[in-house]
């Protein structure tokens, strides 16, 4: 039994199919915008590759205290902090110049002796790409 379907059921198939085709394209285009407007802008993922000399430094269970020269409270220091307590745990942070150990972490380049010597730090080790890790008192 061959069924033949008339000209006007062809036709709407084919536009439905193409229409299907269509938005499917634009849901891909959609997600690639989407992504690439969401795609990190604090620079979280990369804190795991420069934070990586600082987790070899310091045993796990170190308390080290955390200093940056970002406005305090802002969006900017929360995500800074946050993703170098998540990359350095089970390594406790806190925030401040009060431990043994401080590790800073800037954003920008900073004279980190001078920045230290406010805070009654000298600095241990620079690891570049503005993380330094702080000692109490002189060296």
């Amino acid at each position: 039994m061959n069924t033949v379907y008339p000209a006007a059921v062809k036709a709407v198939v084919v536009v439905c199919s193409l229409l299907a085709a269509w938005g499917a394209l634009l849901f891909v285009e959609f997600q690639k915008r989407t992504q690439r407007q969401a795609s990190d802008p604090f620079k979280v993922a990369g804190q795991m590759t420069r934070l990586a000399g600082v987790r070899a430094a310091l045993p796990e269970s170190a308390v080290v205290g955390y200093v940056t020269e970002t406005e305090p409270g802002s969006v900017l220091q929360q995500a800074m902090f946050n993703s170098a307590r998540y990359n350095l745990a089970p390594r406790m942070l806190v925030p401040g110049a009060d431990s043994a150990v401080v590790l800073g972490n800037f954003s920008a380049p900073t004279d980190y002796a001078a920045f230290g010597a406010q805070r009654g730090l000298s600095v241990a080790k620079d690891f570049g790409e503005g993380v330094v890790l702080f000692q109490k008192g002189g060296r």
